[in-house]
């Protein structure tokens, strides 16, 4: 599928507000914009990491995810300077690259514990915005959502409509005791307060976690990453 966008807009336009345009935004959480997720959207089969989208064979069902280090699609020639600035370079980021998949997974930009609270709402909001932008120009976009403590659910979850899809990773969630902790409740506050009717999860589906989402009633799509695959493949169900 091929999209065909005008770039053809005031060139004073440096802050992108031309992705707002026909945005709704959630006015009660820093004016974030709403992801509304395409009407009748098919859900991917697949994720294709960003890295890897160029030797991805077409398939119409297959997502691309952002799951990366954020210098992969950030930057000079990433995703965001792309859509600012209107500048597609095929060794960074084209929208000849999403030819070959359905949709994306909205950008996991870095929130960082010790990051400024600016700086990481910046990183949501952006990440809102792309989806919000795709989702109205025709590219199925899935809002991805990632928090760190309590402190963080009130900008983390801005943007989210209620009873609609989200994609969460485990990625760099599970390694301690503490980064468990938070991510088990901040999923059990998302599931309670947005109730979303459908999670992606993307990296390693613990018993934990699968025996939350039931509970819940919640519909769940479970694509391991390629590390969480490696694992099964040497220990099978003895990680349970």
């Amino acid at each position: 599928m091929k999209y065909i966008l005008d770039f053809k807009r005031d060139y004073k336009d440096v802050f992108g507000a031309y992705m707002l345009k026909g945005a709704e935004f959630d006015i009660d959480h820093y004016d974030i914009p709403y992801v509304d997720v395409i009407e009748g959207i098919v859900l991917p089969d697949r994720l294709v990491p960003y890295s890897k989208i160029n030797l991805a064979d077409p398939d119409e069902n297959a997502f691309v995810h952002f799951y990366q280090d954020d210098y992969i699609f950030d930057g000079t020639y990433g995703i965001w300077n792309a859509l600012l600035y209107g500048h597609q370079f095929k060794k960074g980021f084209c929208f000849e690259k999403l030819n070959n998949v359905k949709g994306i997974i909205c950008p996991d930009y870095s929130i960082y514990g010790d990051m400024p609270k600016d700086q990481k709402i910046w990183n949501v909001g952006r990440s809102r915005r792309i989806g919000s932008y795709f989702n109205r120009i025709g590219i199925p976009a899935i809002p991805n959502v990632h928090w760190l403590g309590p402190e963080s659910y009130e900008y983390c979850l801005a943007g989210l409509r209620f009873n609609s899809i989200v994609a969460v990773s485990t990625l760099g969630c599970l390694r301690s005791n503490l980064d468990h902790q938070l991510f088990i409740s901040g999923l059990v506050y998302l599931l309670e307060t947005v109730k979303p009717k459908t999670v992606i999860l993307y990296g390693t589906l613990t018993e934990e976690i699968r025996s939350i989402l039931e509970s819940h009633g919640i519909e769940y799509l479970y694509f391991p990453s390629e590390i969480s695959e490696a694992m099964e493949v040497k220990y099978g169900n003895e990680r349970k």
